[in-house]
């Protein structure tokens, strides 16, 4: 059984480590709990871009989840995104 983590908030995280990032690069896999499928990309892709809604950031996201990734990033006005393989989306907020 592998450990739980005790999940922290991305401004937390960024200040504890002195992160001022200009670009960040998402990668992560899905978890299944039981009924629930949690697709962790999504999660931390709501988390960056709450945060930098005000500040210029880039991300590159991997994900196999192409329309709910979209219905996200559309919920966001700020945000653009462009497909350039397969799998994987540079999205930009200016």
């Amino acid at each position: 059984m592998e450990p739980k983590l005790n999940p922290i908030t991305l401004q937390t995280f960024l200040k504890d480590k002195n992160i001022n990032p200009t670009f960040i690069f998402i990668d992560c896999d899905s978890e299944e709990t039981g009924d629930e499928l949690i697709i962790h990309e999504f999660v931390i892709i709501r988390m960056i871009m709450d945060h930098f809604k005000d500040k210029k950031i880039k991300i590159i996201c991997e994900t196999k989840h192409h329309q709910e990734f979209k219905k996200i990033i559309d919920g966001y006005k700020i945000f653009n995104y462009t497909r350039f393989s397969h799998r994987h989306y540079f999205i930009s907020n200016h």
